[in-house]
């Protein structure tokens, strides 16, 4: 008689994520856990009020924080990292989650790149542009693409991608010990997409972003007779082919805003492979903005899964002007939506619930806010981060103040 087959015994996992998505909840240590999480911006907030403000906002019922991490504050020259307070205790990254962890508050880091924010460079350092010019994204007379504090580059430039990758390492490596105790999960970015909103006929025409997208339009068409069949085109190849500007031509504009959302997926599946490769343990989140302004494509990100916990950011004011909200339908339609495009086996989560406006000519009210969550939660809201919790102070002096 043989012996009976050995029993194949799974081996235990060498890390095993605190907080994890499953059957439409968040489970936090195997139970089912409601987040109610507080934005806290501690390089905006003295760091001597750190310690009192995380306190007042556990005795509130918040059960956890998030928080952006924005590389401009922590890299303020290209080479000089400082995630302990050695040049501003405000850069103090780790006292502030040993602050944390000691008010009983899991964290939520969201390291960008771009944070936006209404920060400076959205996050990015500003040396970056010297630094890696080749990489900025370019207007159509190629021009760098820039406001008056931002610089926008190209996704998928590899100088920007090495910068990138080379941020994320450092975040990851000063956040070493402190997985899952108290840092939960880490957000891939941030909006992405919504930088280049309304960008269309404008940008990109940096020649990487360039080619590029023939090169997406090749696979998607493999002959260019085929592309010209569906345009009602006349390209001799693809090489002939050019992000579209006014007037636009329906194929060609479909196509690159079709373009840019993959553009925009590759760009987050490498940032997640990258922050896996420099040792993030625990889930990746990532929210978009609820006015689903092209090439901002929800539905999509969450289909590929590169996100473990995706969600959206809803606010009652989109503008400075004074009425308490100007995006009427947003608090029933932005969960709607998500709750339509989230599967069954992920919660619904709002990353970002705004709790009034950065211009201080609006005007908003307790009761716009309560719509906002009472209209997620009828949509079966699982977990939100109101933003802000704290209000702060930039370095420069200028309050930021919602």
């Amino acid at each position: 008689m043989q012996d009976p087959a050995p029993t194949l015994i799974d081996p235990i996992p060498p890390f095993a994520p605190r907080l994890r998505p499953a059957a439409g909840r968040l489970l936090l240590d195997g139970q089912p856990w409601f987040l109610r999480a507080a934005e806290f911006h501690y390089f905006r907030i003295d760091r001597a009020l750190w310690e009192p403000g995380l306190a007042r906002l556990a005795a509130l019922g918040f059960n956890a924080v998030s928080t952006y991490v924005p590389w401009i504050w922590h890299e303020p020259e290209p080479g000089r990292y400082d995630f302990t307070g050695a040049g501003d205790p405000r850069r103090d990254l780790l006292g502030f989650t040993a602050g944390c962890r000691a008010a009983g508050l899991p964290l939520i880091v969201r390291p960008g790149p771009f944070i936006y924010a209404e920060y400076q460079g959205f996050g990015i350092p500003r040396w970056l542009k010297t630094a890696i010019p080749q990489a900025l994204m370019r207007d159509r007379a190629g021009r760098p693409v820039a406001g008056p504090f931002w610089e926008a580059y190209s996704l998928g430039h590899p100088a920007y991608r090495a910068a990138v990758a080379g941020w994320y390492h450092q975040v990851a490596t000063a956040c070493a010990g402190l997985w899952n105790d108290p840092i939960l999960a880490w957000q891939l970015d941030n909006e992405t997409g919504l930088l280049y909103a309304n960008g269309l006929g404008h940008w990109d025409w940096n020649p990487d972003t360039v080619q590029r997208f023939r090169a997406w339009l090749a696979r998607e068409y493999g002959a260019v007779d085929r592309l010209n069949a569906a345009w009602g085109a006349h390209y001799p190849d693809f090489a002939a082919v050019a992000p579209p500007r006014v007037p636009f031509r329906r194929g060609l504009t479909q196509d690159y805003q079709r373009f840019l959302e993959a553009w925009i997926d590759d760009y987050l599946g490498w940032l997640r492979g990258v922050a896996v490769a420099a040792g993030v343990p625990v889930p990746f989140s990532h929210n978009d903005s609820a006015n689903f302004i092209p090439p901002i494509n929800p539905a999509r990100k969450i289909a590929t899964g590169v996100a473990d916990l995706p969600g959206y950011d809803l606010y009652v004011k989109m503008t400075g002007h004074t009425p308490a909200t100007d995006y009427p339908w947003g608090s029933a339609c932005a969960a709607a939506y998500f709750r339509a495009v989230t599967p069954p086996a992920l919660p619904l989560l709002c990353w970002e619930l705004g709790a009034g406006w950065l211009d201080p000519r609006a005007r908003t009210g307790d009761a716009a806010l309560a719509n906002s969550l009472l209209g997620s939660l009828a949509q079966g809201l699982q977990g939100f981060s109101l933003y802000i919790a704290h209000n702060g102070v930039e370095a420069d002096g200028h309050r930021y103040t919602y």
